[in-house]
């Protein structure tokens, strides 16, 4: 059973890098510095043990909700 939800973690884990924070109230982006994603990326990559290259901050995300 362990082994199963282990296989499934790992199947879904890229998707947990995704940050929806676009610098807005609703995730849009709209608005925001041009290099927000890029730096916001960086930054939490500096204060966290993820690596600046996994994490992708997605805009828009909450959109069609």
């Amino acid at each position: 059973m362990l082994d199963r939800d282990i296989k499934r973690l790992e199947m879904v884990l890229d998707g947990l890098y995704d940050l929806a924070i676009g610098g807005t109230a609703v995730g849009t982006g709209l608005n925001t510095h041009p290099e927000f994603a890029e730096r916001a990326a960086k930054k939490i990559a500096e204060l966290t043990d993820f690596r600046s290259g996994r994490i992708r901050i997605v805009c828009g995300a909450f959109g069609a909700r």
